[in-house]
């Protein structure tokens, strides 16, 4: 598994102190590289640094500090409680999120003004 893995990111200088290691296979949603065996799903990054270190400890994340979702190099990973990952995440990530809530807020709230001003005939 360790050999087949291997084959699967591109190294890039992508401007961090070291290469970034690239996935090259699908991602998921939210950006990360992401590969299936024996009909289990994994997230690349989080199985080379599962390999490394072993099991990732249950309230731990794991961040890229080159904040490349894609990269896989696990010299570029550092784990964090959740609270610490928030705080390290770039602004524009937070930013997004934030953005995103609130434009779902919105919405929600126009689609119910919607409802009952079509509920009262107007």
């Amino acid at each position: 598994m360790q050999e087949w893995f291997h084959k699967q990111y591109r190294v890039e200088d992508r401007g961090y102190k070291t290469p970034c290691w690239v996935w090259k296979l699908s991602t998921s949603t939210s950006g990360y590289g992401k590969f299936s065996f024996n009909n289990q799903y994994y997230k690349a990054h989080v199985w080379i640094w599962e390999f490394l270190n072993g099991k990732k400890p249950k309230g731990y994340d794991l961040h890229h500090e080159c904040e490349l979702r894609i990269c896989v190099n696990p010299e570029h990973l550092e784990l964090l409680t959740r609270k610490e990952h928030i705080r390290k995440s770039p602004k524009h990530i937070m930013t997004a999120r934030i953005q995103n809530k609130i434009q779902c807020d919105i919405k929600k709230e126009c689609e119910e003004f919607i409802s009952k001003y079509k509920l009262l005939g107007k």
